[in-house]
């Protein structure tokens, strides 16, 4: 904020053009913020749009950038009281409420456009992917010991039942057309390097069923044993019917001090670590990848806070069905984090036209449809299973064409109106 209100401060105008050159420079600095140095764009000033359905729905045009750049207009508007009211103190001029009227005037046509958006879809024959989903909610203390072997059997006991067992939704239990998914580091084991417990896995699902469950991958230093592990990732991976594990994701966006230390080798010198400690460093995967599976809608995954980043989570060229996202909130504790988290995982469900399977291990997990609406929920600190049919996505949406370059040009195009007409204000 504030090295947007200095940009801003640099092009002073009277009037409209004040509001327009504050919104570009501080949607432009949120986009550095969720950028440089791998970024960091959480709670961008646009998530509060995700209070309202229908105003979310713009998200689908201009993503979560756009709508900060929206929320800035508005909220901005009565800065244009001053100059105007120095105006009329000179003689006639623009009536003083002018600029808000019409910013509120705009938001309400975001509104109206997004409430039809919703109805048009409420209206037609609910559309659906025939897939079955099975969200897995365990709520594990975060504080179990990986080290106690009793109790990781224990988890995954736990985990495998809640997976099997019929519920009211799903008094038969799961079938072959099911998919299972588990939270972020559901498995406080390699998951890899357990056969047994892929074993059991394998055992638990139908014939044609699937697992999506988060794990840390291992592998060995390439000068060192292969018994020796020091290289680690955030993974995800897909276990079939046989306990055979039939894809890995590696996590690329990882949590700065948390799961890694930017600049280490000169950091660390300085004493600083990550708070994930283990012998060996988390690296970074590839990038956004689609899965492809066997008589399942291509998927594209998303390992915890690789949710919020807007037109970063779906890999160019190959578009995904729908978007998991396993996460692990249960550090967050009972502050409004997951709260946060949720919010912007709707929103890239709104900005892709895709649904959106989370599962959180303490909360909050849910079925998201391309709307951003929550279909089925469960909430923090509670255990449970969500058994749900995960709904069709929509034709790839603007934003999904085109990023943010539509935003790009917005911006340049109010910048140059802004530019464009009676001198700076003289200070």
């Amino acid at each position: 904020p504030a090295a947007a209100a200095a940009l801003a401060r640099l092009f002073w105008f009277r009037g409209y053009r004040r509001v327009a050159v504050f919104a570009v420079a501080w949607t432009v600095f949120e986009w550095l913020r969720g950028h440089v140095l791998t970024g960091f764009p959480w709670n961008l000033i646009g998530q509060s749009f995700t209070a309202s359905d229908a105003l979310m729905q713009a998200g689908a045009m201009v993503g979560a950038y756009g709508l900060s750049f929206i929320a800035l207009l508005v909220i901005a508007s009565p800065a244009t009281f001053d100059s105007r009211i120095h105006a009329a103190r000179r003689g006639p001029g623009i009536e003083l409420l002018a600029a808000p009227a019409i910013a509120l005037a705009g938001l309400a046509l975001i509104w109206l456009g997004g409430a039809a958006r919703i109805s048009a879809a409420d209206l037609a024959a609910p559309a659906s992917s025939g897939t079955s989903i099975r969200i897995v909610h365990p709520n594990t203390p975060f504080a179990d010991n990986w080290n106690d072997s009793d109790r990781v059997l224990a988890i995954i006991g736990q985990l495998l039942r809640m997976s099997r067992d019929p519920t009211p939704d799903r008094p038969g239990g799961i079938d072959g057309n099911t998919i299972v998914v588990w939270p972020e580091n559901a498995v406080p084991v390699l998951l890899a390097r357990e056969p047994y417990v892929l074993s059991a896995i394998g055992r638990v699902l139908p014939e044609g069923a699937k697992l999506i469950v988060g794990s840390n991958r291992g592998e060995a230093d390439a000068e060192g044993p292969a018994n020796r592990l020091r290289v680690f990732y955030n993974s995800l991976y897909v276990v079939d019917s046989a306990g055979a594990i039939a894809a890995t994701y590696d996590k690329h966006h990882l949590v700065p001090f948390g799961e890694y230390v930017p600049l280490r080798h000169i950091l660390g010198r300085l004493g600083l670590r990550q708070l994930v400690q283990f012998q060996g460093s988390f690296e970074t995967g590839p990038g956004p990848v689609t899965l492809e599976l066997p008589g399942t809608p291509p998927v594209s995954p998303l390992i915890c806070y690789e949710v919020i980043f807007p037109g970063g989570i779906v890999a160019p060229g190959t578009r995904p069905q729908w978007l998991v996202n396993i996460t692990n909130d249960a550090w967050f504790g009972g502050s409004i984090g997951p709260h946060q988290h949720l919010s912007q995982a709707r929103l890239r469900a709104v900005e892709q036209g895709l649904p959106l399977v989370r599962s959180a291990n303490s909360g909050i997990s849910a079925m998201i449809d391309p709307y951003g609406r929550l279909v089925k929920s469960l909430p923090l600190d509670t255990q449970g299973v969500i058994d749900a049919t995960l709904p069709a996505a929509l034709q790839p949406t603007l934003y999904a064409r085109l990023g943010d370059i539509f935003l790009a040009l917005l911006l340049i195009a109010t910048a140059f109106a802004a530019a464009f007409g009676r001198e700076p204000l003289k200070r």
